[in-house]
């Protein structure tokens, strides 16, 4: 296994590396972490220990990753501090992180964590490399903070997302596009810091996609320049499908982030806006979708058309699991928005509009 550190230098280790939570403050690096059999990566740095604030909400007992489904955070732009509950009840937090001039809107993301807690990736749009990181508990108090979620890593990290892992862990999945790769910085339920993972190698990283699928670990999408690539870290910390990953079958519109959805237990579809080669050698545009099982196996002898936008691509597919082994993605046609159900076989249906 190759460990890289944020100074280029490169080590070389054999054993898989975790430094248990002692702490709860944002300020360290992660430790020693991550090895794989198809070799997994990992950044490390020093850790300063401190004490916890005692004002701090404790970790839920007995979390249950797999009472929550796998899916990715929910995303949202908020013009006003006061528009989001969440948000106005940390105001404070969010002014002294980024200042009483905060750019609006604000980019928030939100994952549900075991035990009714939410982490909460926050990002000014006047300052993108410098996010801020929260996890609350469920009667609103803080847990944990991260000011400095990716202290240690190269600077200038702006495409970023905040996942979820086993045992109420949190993590921040991001492009690297210095070290051309995705790459994953853990931490434990506590705040503590677990470990740095180099998911996959992409020349061009512009956007990221990641969610924690239970049993199976984290499922991480990076595309850009063209080109997309799906990697799997799996529950011992190893890439499951090597470094450069599974290359999606279509080409990615600029800029374009493709969604992951956990179909069944065991599978998942990747789903995202480009170009790929139809009927007759002819190129195609559309969001497309393409189903794999845990091994990175492709279920379909091709990727499926699931519709033709018109208008302005979406750089993010609307799209959610109804019910196993259904999906429904939106399209925007026009003024309207048009609902349309893939299934796992691989067919599409245009549903009714709603009344």
């Amino acid at each position: 296994m190759i460990r890289r550190r944020s100074s280029g230098t490169l080590l070389v280790t054999a054993a898989l590396v975790v430094l248990p939570a002692c702490r709860r403050d944002e300020s360290a690096a992660p430790a020693d972490a991550g090895t794989d059999a198809s070799p997994a990566a990992t950044t490390s740095a020093g850790a300063n220990p401190a004490s916890s604030p005692p004002d701090l909400a404790p970790a839920p007992e007995g979390p249950s990753d797999h009472s929550l489904p796998a899916t990715e955070p929910r995303r949202s732009d908020v013009k006003r501090i006061e528009d989001d509950p969440r948000l106005s009840l940390h105001r404070d937090a969010v002014l002294s992180h980024f200042g009483e001039h905060v750019g609006l809107p604000l980019s928030l993301q939100v994952e549900t964590l075991p035990g009714d807690r939410q982490a909460l990736l926050i990002q000014d749009s006047s300052q993108p490399d410098k996010p801020l990181v929260l996890v609350v508990a469920a009667d609103g108090t803080r847990a944990w903070t991260k000011e400095m979620p990716l202290a240690g890593v190269v600077p200038g990290v702006r495409e970023m997302t905040v996942v979820r892992g086993p045992e109420a862990s949190v993590g921040v999945a991001f492009c690297d596009a210095a070290g051309g790769l995705a790459a994953l910085r853990a931490w434990t339920s506590e705040g503590g810091i677990f470990a740095d993972y180099e998911v996959v190698e992409i020349p061009h990283c512009e956007a990221i996609s990641a969610l924690y699928w239970p049993g199976h670990g984290h499922v991480v999408v990076a595309a850009g320049e063209g080109e997309a690539r799906a990697s799997r870290i799996d529950e011992r910390g190893m890439r499951a499908w090597g470094r450069s990953g599974l290359t999606l079958p279509w080409k990615p519109d600029p800029g374009a982030a493709v969604g992951i959805l956990v179909d069944t237990e065991d599978t998942f579809v990747l789903v995202g806006a480009g170009t790929a080669e139809g009927p007759l050698s002819r190129r195609e545009e559309a969001v497309f979708a393409m189903r794999y099982d845990e091994r990175g196996k492709g279920l379909w002898p091709a990727p499926i058309a699931v519709g033709r936008p018109s208008g302005k691509t979406p750089k993010r597919p609307t799209a959610r699991v109804v019910a196993p082994g259904k999906m429904e993605v939106e399209m925007t046609e026009g003024a309207a928005r048009r609902r349309l159900e893939l299934s796992s076989e691989g067919t599409v249906i245009v549903l009714p509009e709603r009344r």
